[in-house]
């Protein structure tokens, strides 16, 4: 931003990196981006990389049907995905502790089929990525 808060000139999506060397042209407004215009994927900290979590990636109830408002998000981690070829990631899909935890299990690791399913068809191999369901055992959010 300049000095009057507005993005540099020829900075459509407004993340701070000119178009020109953008490789994810079209970020959400806000997104965390790296020098390339591509979304943090994944932090390092101490030698050691830290989970992202995708605020945001939501699903209907008791579904691994990918809400609209996912899509910004999981198009920009896809863009991120294809700017840097040689990153493998882990999906992780999780669920609250309502219902029986066998459905819970199924549907954990069905919600993070799901994504990997979207990010594949944004041309992301699928080989890249490792879909695992944890259900209720490890929330994100409190129950």
């Amino acid at each position: 931003m300049d000095a009057k808060g507005c993005p540099p000139a020829g900075d459509s999506d407004r993340d701070g990196v000119n178009d020109n060397l953008d490789r994810c042209p079209s970020t959400a407004a806000g997104q965390d981006v790296d020098s390339v215009g591509c979304p943090v994927l994944f932090v390092v900290e101490q030698g050691a990389v830290q989970p992202l979590i995708l605020t945001g990636v939501q699903f209907a109830t008791g579904s691994s049907r990918l809400t609209r408002g996912s899509f910004v998000i999981l198009n920009d981690v896809g863009a991120s995905l294809l700017a840097y070829p040689d990153v493998r990631i882990e999906i992780a899909g999780h669920t609250d502790n309502t219902g029986r935890l066998a459905t819970n299990q199924r549907l954990s690791l069905a919600r993070a089929q799901a994504v990997r399913t979207y990010l594949v068809q944004r041309g992301v191999a699928i080989d890249r990525m490792e879909a695992r369901g944890f259900g209720p055992d490890e929330p994100i959010a409190t129950n």
